[in-house]
């Protein structure tokens, strides 16, 4: 197949995606429209904002027109991407579809819009219901046999994630770790500009690529999520718990409804008083039956998306 990609990939989990597609033989364009203009350091300020960015879609468009036919476009949270550059990637593919692994109140997209692809996918269940798109779930990027559970790795817990609106929770969390005996946890924040001092969070400026987070994860016992407000959907860190056998505590308590969850290995805690018991913390993982883990494989995805629609 011809396979048109579009998205904004500051995770990097769509590249993952391109390059399994590749590596199943089919022909893919991988447009990351935050990749699609070099830098132009050389410009200054505003200028170079603005230059980069009509820059970046000219350059896009070009890759669109040379592509030629695609049989599949998927776009990847549509309202991060420019019209334009959706409606060049239209008029070439056969098929089009979107997935929406964020919420339309964080990053909205009409219902005009909606209604132009042939099948649209959410993370969110009541986006789905509401809106009547196809629910469905993010995916483990890597495939990964459950490796042995560590005893000696090197942090208890690990978490990374941006902005500060969720540092009172991770304080209650790594309270409640410590409490617990299990003062070896890691708990990384970006934020442009260094937030106030606290002991159990370290602050820093740029983005972690993805392959340093899969080093850092394959370094701890318990994965954190905390999600943000206005989502139900699950994020990466489910997914790349059940990935390398690690356990996980989420503030998400729409987990329980996946036929993945395990007490045992995912505990939900309450935003306004969570508790972390230390049978949790000491317990080993019980590997889940390769029968669902291959439901969330990206062979799984992508032989659900990259089908007739639905």
């Amino acid at each position: 197949m011809r396979i048109l990609l579009i998205c904004k990939d500051m995770g990097g989990y769509i590249r993952k995606l391109s390059d399994f597609l590749q590596h199943q033989g089919h022909q893919v364009l991988f447009l990351d429209t935050a990749q699609s203009s070099p830098r132009l350091d050389w410009l200054s300020g505003k200028l170079r904002s603005v230059a980069r960015h009509h820059l970046g879609l000219w350059l896009d468009a070009r890759k669109i027109k040379a592509f030629g036919q695609a049989d599949y476009l998927l776009v990847v949270n549509p309202g991060q991407i420019e019209p334009a550059t959706i409606e060049r990637a239209m008029a070439i593919a056969k098929v089009k579809k979107a997935y929406l692994y964020d919420s339309l109140a964080r990053s909205p997209v009409s219902d005009s819009w909606l209604k132009r692809y042939d099948q649209v996918y959410s993370f969110e269940a009541p986006d789905a219901q509401r809106h009547g798109l196809t629910k469905l779930y993010n995916f483990m990027y890597e495939d990964l046999a459950v490796p042995s559970a560590q005893s000696d790795a090197k942090y208890k817990a690990f978490l990374v994630m941006a902005g500060l609106d969720r540092l009172a929770l991770l304080d209650a969390i790594g309270q409640q770790l410590e409490q617990a005996g299990f003062p070896q946890y890691l708990f990384m924040v970006q934020y442009k500009k260094p937030g106030e001092a606290r002991s159990r969070i370290t602050f820093f400026r740029e983005r972690l690529g993805l392959d340093d987070v899969t080093r850092l994860i394959a370094e701890a016992d318990i994965l954190i999520d905390l999600i943000r407000p206005r989502q139900s959907g699950l994020s990466f860190r489910l997914f790349e718990g059940m990935m390398h056998g690690k356990k996980v505590i989420t503030n998400n308590a729409s987990v329980v409804d996946y036929d993945f969850y395990n007490p045992a290995n995912i505990l939900v805690i309450d935003e306004q008083n969570p508790q972390i018991p230390r049978a949790f913390l000491e317990s080993a993982y019980v590997p889940v039956p390769e029968a669902i883990r291959a439901r969330y494989s990206l062979h799984g995805w992508c032989d659900t998306v990259f089908s007739a629609p639905r």
